[in-house]
């Protein structure tokens, strides 16, 4: 099974070698840039905003739960 998955990739990389070096090499190469430029670069949804602890509440709340 390992040598028919080396022998796959053995061909698509002379495949790819090949396309690289034909006619349309750098449009392809080009296009495949772009699209992992698009891929790497998401815009998140923004489900909830970021809440910022203040410290001097914090030790009120503490002091609070000591009391008790």
């Amino acid at each position: 099974m390992q040598s028919i998955v080396r022998l796959a990739v053995l061909e698509n990389a002379e495949n790819f070698v090949q396309m690289i070096k034909g006619l349309c090499g750098k449009e392809f190469l080009d296009r495949w840039i772009l699209q992992l430029k698009a891929d790497a670069v998401r815009h998140r949804k923004v489900k909830s905003e970021v809440g910022y602890l203040d410290h001097e509440k914090m030790e009120e709340k503490d002091e609070l739960d000591n009391v008790a």
